[in-house]
């Protein structure tokens, strides 16, 4: 490529960057491709077709499962005019969005000739399946018909079909008819259409079912749903839609859950791709390194500050040691240019907060809400119906006696790993891995609802703690840092914690909710090349260093601080401001042992013993 050819292009993609466009509230492919930070992910259909199998794929929320199933139906549907009649596929809308893009599937010349255009296709979503009710959720599956049928309003004209057929198809197009269908025609819909489809082209079918988890997984939150019933009702949907169903030849399912899978029981001729597992879609769905590494290039992002949202979003891991990131948190940052929680915002797992009160759940939350820690434990690979109805009482129930004598936190951490919110470390063994909080955006997230949780229940204790460390000064006497132990050891002795799974982690939760409540700012995300402190607090002038130790002296705590000294003048940098060698660390273990040292500038460290 010469020079001018070059800067050219350069000057084109700069014009670009000044005309800024996103499409957040659209997952429709012909918009998204428009948009300044699309990335081009349309190999993916190459791999589909390529594994000739009825598929499922699962991520999580905002990871592109949508727009990728948009993509899929704009590649491989016929397109007709309004009698039905096809369309030549390179006189099409859908062939100029591939041919003007020049998408890399488009590039893959011989396999694009082949396959674009070629498929009759049923596109359709069960995402409004959310009713509070069994007989909602049929009004639901009802309206999900009928937009998915009247996409294909043009059979009512086609001369393959017979009245019969015809007066069949109107049931589901029609608004008033739709509403009187029965259930078992609820169960059959996605088949009669596929059988139309198939006498109209003369081809099989291939099938689109985005959301297909959506029923199931809103049925968890929903006390006036049961969940045997409703399965029931998705095995029917599936089986007759998927299985043996001579009309389709081909079938992609995408999702968040696994635990929905077990809706497809009548259908197990389809083949499942968990998240973040070992398989050839992972890179699909989310950002690889690359692709981030690209965008932040692409909108002159300097490298300081690129360091900075890789820290903030980054930390998915497959087993397959593929890096993902958060394409909703990165596209917001791009957008915004400011560091925030997006991926929080657009839409929580609310109950979080009640499942804390579970000890053993919020044991193994409490470990990996520093995002260094990891946490080893045995999660699902098969899911059974006791499985979605176990998970569905932890989160309705949580103080249930049953549940807060949980010994086994699988099944939730299970459904937080499909949910995004945790992540694969390492492959212990074929039943066990290591997990952990993927990024300080889902760390921050789980830091608000232990704030949350613990001013609920350790509200008196901690509120007097907090005052004891308004009070430090630069000037502060060693007795004020006696008076904050002393008041720290009662949030201790308050907490419900049981004895033998108090460690580290536990007590620096707690102190963060306690600096949480202080006027004070304190940071926890300051990392070096020699290791981090636990928590940095800010007083005016002062800043105090707290360095946590369980089972080992107050002593080693203190000397940890004063071997890393050479991170004050580093921190005091980023600051702005002096730091202080103040630094306080605890022994807690048993609790009538805690105690605390404290240097304050001294050349010998000072004890005090509580």
């Amino acid at each position: 490529m010469s020079k001018m050819s070059s800067d050219g292009d350069k000057r084109v993609e700069a014009e670009k960057l000044t005309r800024l466009s996103f499409h957040f509230g659209t997952s429709d492919f012909d918009q998204v491709v428009t948009s300044s930070a699309f990335v081009d992910k349309t190999l993916l259909v190459e791999e589909i077709i390529n594994n000739d199998e009825m598929i499922l794929i699962t991520a999580p929320r905002r990871f592109g499962k949508s727009t990728n199933m948009h993509m899929l139906k704009t590649f491989l549907e016929i397109q007709v005019d309004e009698n039905g009649q096809a369309i030549d596929p390179k006189a099409s809308i859908n062939y100029n969005i591939f041919k003007n893009n020049n998408l890399l599937i488009f590039q893959q010349v011989n396999f694009f000739e082949k396959h674009f255009g070629k498929y009759p296709v049923i596109h359709t979503s069960f995402k409004c399946v959310d009713g509070s009710s069994y007989n909602a959720i049929l009004d639901d599956f009802k309206e999900a018909l009928r937009d998915t049928f009247i996409k294909h309003k043009y059979l009512l004209k086609s001369n393959k079909l017979d009245k019969s057929q015809k007066k069949i198809f109107d049931l589901y197009c029609d608004a008033v008819k739709c509403e009187n269908l029965t259930e078992k025609q609820i169960k059959y819909g996605l088949s009669f259409l596929s059988e139309y489809l198939y006498k109209h082209f003369n081809k099989k079918v291939f099938v689109l079912i985005d959301e297909y988890d959506a029923p199931i997984n809103n049925a968890l939150f929903e006390t006036n749903v049961d969940i045997k019933k409703l399965n029931k009702l998705l095995c029917s949907i599936f089986s007759n839609t998927l299985k043996g169903n001579d009309y389709v030849c081909r079938a992609l399912l995408t999702g968040i859950s696994y635990f929905a899978t077990v809706g497809l029981s009548g259908a197990n001729n389809i083949e499942k791709f968990m998240f973040l597992n070992d398989h050839p879609f992972v890179k699909f769905y989310g950002l690889t390194e690359t692709e981030v590494n690209d965008l932040l290039q692409k909108f002159s992002i300097n490298e300081q500050e690129s360091e900075q949202v890789k820290l903030k979003y980054n930390g998915y891991f497959s087993l397959s040691e593929i890096k993902l990131y958060s394409l909703w948190s990165i596209l917001h940052y791009l957008k915004y240019k400011r560091l925030d929680n997006y991926w929080q915002k657009s839409g929580i797992v609310t109950e979080l907060g009640d499942i804390l009160k579970i000890p053993i759940i919020r044991y193994s939350i409490e470990i990996m809400y520093d995002t260094k820690r990891s946490y080893k434990c045995i999660l699902l690979n098969t899911i059974e119906l006791e499985h979605v109805q176990k998970l569905k009482r932890v989160i309705l129930e949580p103080t249930d006696s049953q549940q807060l004598s949980l010994t086994n936190p699988s099944i939730y951490l299970t459904f937080l790993l499909q949910q995004g919110y945790i992540t694969y470390v390492k492959e212990v063994s074929e039943c066990e891995c290591e997990i952990k909080i993927p990024n300080l955006e889902i760390a921050r997230e789980f830091q608000n609802h232990l704030v949350t949780f613990y001013d609920e229940s350790l509200n008196q204790s901690i509120d007097s703690c907090a005052s004891a460390i308004n009070v430090l000064s630069p000037n502060a006497e060693k007795s004020k840092f006696e008076q904050f132990v002393k008041s720290f050891q009662k949030v201790i002795a308050a907490s419900n914690h049981k004895h033998e799974k108090n460690n580290e982690n536990t007590f620096h939760c707690l102190l963060f909710n306690v600096l949480h409540k202080t006027h004070f700012r304190f940071d926890t995300e300051y990392t070096f090349a020699n290791g981090r402190p636990d928590l940095i607090l800010h007083c005016g002038n002062l800043g105090v260093i707290f360095e946590l130790k369980f089972k080992k002296t107050s002593k080693e705590a203190l000397k940890q601080i004063i071997d890393k000294e050479q991170n004050f003048q580093k921190i005091s940098s980023l600051l702005s401001r002096r730091l202080d060698s103040v630094g306080f660390a605890y022994y807690a273990y048993p609790l009538k042992n805690l105690g605390f040292h404290v240097s304050c500038a001294d050349p010998e460290p000072s004890s005090r013993g509580i």
